[in-house]
């Protein structure tokens, strides 16, 4: 999916029937480390969760969710995804100049 798609976002369970939620974080960022992964899951527990950030999930949610917890979880993604964006094209336009 990622490589027929553009995807900016994924949010995934942290048990799956045949992935689980950390080989889905570390496929994702091989493919591209700026697409943010927010992992939920009803079975967390703090050294998972450390893992989880530390392997580069931009979030690690608890079941049940909240809607606005979810949410705003999406909305704090997407916005640094914007701002890294913003910053990937000020850099390349930056070295455009300079070249």
């Amino acid at each position: 999916m990622l490589r027929e798609n553009r995807i900016d976002l994924v949010i995934t369970d942290v048990r799956m029937r045949d992935i689980d939620d950390m080989e889905v974080l570390h496929r994702v960022r091989d493919f591209n480390a700026d697409i943010p992964v927010i992992i939920v899951t009803a079975y967390a527990d703090t050294d998972m969760a450390i893992l989880a950030i530390n392997e580069g999930a931009f979030a690690f949610l608890q079941k049940p969710i909240s809607p606005t917890t979810l949410d705003a979880s999406i909305n704090e993604a997407f916005t640094a995804l914007t701002q890294r964006r913003q910053e990937q094209a000020r850099l390349e336009e930056l070295e455009k100049t300079t070249a």
